[in-house]
C-alpha cells in the first residue's frame, strides 16, 4: 500500500503530534502519555467498519482475492484457469457456489492437501466443509457413502 493511502487513521504515518504539548503520540490513541491530554474518539475510524467498506471496492476485492490465493501458491490467472476447466462448478458435486457472506456469493474454495499443500481443485463451500469435517479422509468419505446407499 502506498504511503498516504489506505486506512484514514494511518494517512501520513504512524505518529501525530499532541495538540497540547506537541510530543509524538501514536495516531488514533485516546490520550497523550506525556501531558495526559484526553482525546475524544469521534474522528477515529472504526477499523472493522473500514475493512468491510474497503473489501467492497474493486481494489479491495482484488487485494483480498490475491491474498487468499497466495496462501495456496496460486495466482488469479491460475485460479481462473482451474475455474474454467471445471466449467465454473464444484469439482465434487458439479453445482455452482450458492453460499453468501456479507460481500455477496463466495468464490469456489481452493481444496488442498493440508500435509503437502498440493492443490486438488475447487469445491463449493458445502463440499469443502463436509470434506474437512470428515477429516479429509477418503476412507471415511467412502464409508459414509456406503452407509447412505443402504437406506
Amino acid at each position: 500500500m502506498r504511503r498516504g493511502t489506505g486506512h484514514p487513521n494511518w494517512v501520513g504515518g504512524k505518529y501525530e503530534p499532541c495538540l497540547t504539548c506537541s510530543s509524538s503520540m501514536t495516531r488514533g490513541s485516546k490520550s497523550c502519555q506525556r501531558c495526559r491530554t484526553k482525546y475524544d474518539d469521534r474522528d477515529h475510524v472504526n477499523s472493522a467498519q473500514w475493512h468491510i467498506a474497503y473489501r467492497r471496492t474493486p481494489n479491495g476485492k482484488k487485494n483480498v482475492r490475491n491474498g487468499n490465493l497466495k496462501k495456496y501458491g496460486l495466482t488469479a490467472d491460475q485460479y481462473d484457469a482451474m475455474l474454467e476447466k471445471q466449467n465454473g462448478v464444484c469439482a465434487s458435486c458439479g453445482k455452482k457456489e450458492t453460499h453468501k457472506n456479507q460481500f455477496g456469493i463466495c468464490s469456489l474454495a481452493v481444496n488442498h492437501d493440508h500435509l503437502t499443500g498440493h492443490v486438488r481443485g475447487l469445491l463449493c463451500g458445502r463440499c469443502n466443509r463436509s470434506l474437512g469435517l470428515l477429516g479429509d479422509d477418503a476412507d471415511v468419505v467412502q464409508a459414509l457413502a456406503n452407509y447412505r446407499r443402504q437406506f
